[in-house]
């Protein structure tokens, strides 16, 4: 072979080489796409789903104070072998560290939920 012919031949080795790690970018770009455009649809799905909260009238505040009188240790929930007492539940107030319990328990729900909808990313636990 010639030395044209052989640098010909590296030039265009090179040049698929090129090629090909343009395309894997390509690729994996369209797949970040792809996954960022289902994060969306769930993302919009789910804010449509949540509530607006409205501000505390008299009788949710009577039930406020009536709930605070009530014992902490008193079982509110008990699905997916968890067991969320009031007291857990108050922690929900801002300003409050979670626990175990209810951290648990939501990834439990949001399993659950996800088995449920397939649109909604799949989760294992």
């Amino acid at each position: 072979m010639m030395p044209d012919t052989l640098e010909f031949l590296a030039a265009a080795r090179q040049l698929l080489a090129t090629a090909e790690k343009k395309k894997s970018k390509i690729a994996k770009k369209k797949a970040i796409r792809r996954s960022l455009q289902q994060m969306r649809r769930v993302i919009k799905k789910i804010s449509k789903s949540v509530e607006k909260k409205e501000p505390l009238n008299e009788e949710n505040e009577e039930s406020n104070n009536l709930d605070a009188a009530l014992n902490d240790n008193e079982v509110v929930l008990c699905k997916f072998n968890i067991v969320v007492t009031r007291k857990d539940v108050r922690r929900l107030c801002p300003g409050r560290m979670l626990n175990d319990n209810l951290i648990n328990i939501y990834l439990e729900l949001i399993a659950d939920r996800s088995k449920q909808d397939a649109m909604l990313p799949q989760l294992m636990c």
